[in-house]
């Protein structure tokens, strides 16, 4: 058998004011009408003191920009992403970052003013940009050290290896004493072993650079 369950108006009051995201309901020019608890922890400020203030006391004009074109949206009926970013201005001059939602208030037909849930992710963006930061180290040593060894490989391995064919050279040219025949072979097998060789490493030291 279904159970019906039904809340009452003091069971969303409840709800509202013990719900871990602040919440607060605003007038047409800003000026707070109600909150919850966790407002008061995002903001610094008690209930109260949040009476007689407006939004804008808590928005940069960058911030302050963003909720204009956020209302404007909703008044005109037009779709937006939701939650969006905003950036709070609290209680001692911090910054918090939210992820926040808001819903026009409509009553007999027309909107009296908003409805926010905000959500604090300052620390999670905080890490998010820390770990953004470490990986970029991460990959720019690595770029570093590839760098580097495509250096050695050119500076310190190349010039033996070119040396070496010079000799191969000079040891099969027709100016030195007869070789056998089957020696000879085996030194120019080689020559063109470490010429096989060298080009390889100039390919490997081309693509540790790129």
């Amino acid at each position: 058998m279904e159970t019906k369950f039904e809340l009452t108006e003091k069971d969303y009051r409840y709800l509202f004011e013990n719900a871990n995201d602040a919440m607060w309901v605003q007038d047409m020019e800003g000026n707070f009408l109600d909150g919850n608890r966790a407002l008061e922890k995002l903001s610094g400020y008690t209930l109260e003191e949040l009476a007689d203030k407006n939004i804008t006391r808590f928005l940069s004009n960058e911030s302050l920009t963003l909720a204009k074109e956020v209302q404007r949206r909703l008044l005109m009926g037009e779709e937006f992403e939701q939650p969006y970013e905003q950036r709070f201005l609290v209680k001692g001059g911090r910054t918090r970052i939210v992820k926040m939602g808001t819903n026009p208030i409509i009553m007999n037909g027309e909107v009296k003013g908003f409805q926010n849930v905000a959500r604090d992710v300052t620390e999670e963006k905080q890490m998010h940009e820390s770990m953004r930061f470490y990986v970029q180290q991460v990959t720019r040593a690595q770029e570093d050290e590839r760098k580097r060894i495509a250096r050695e490989l050119h500076d310190d391995v190349s010039p033996p290896l070119l040396l070496l064919i010079q000799r191969l050279n000079t040891m099969t040219s027709a100016t030195r004493p007869k070789l056998s025949h089957s020696l000879k072979e085996s030194l120019e097998g080689l020559r063109s072993q470490v010429i096989e060789a060298l080009e390889t490493l100039g390919r490997c030291a081309q693509d540790l650079k790129a």
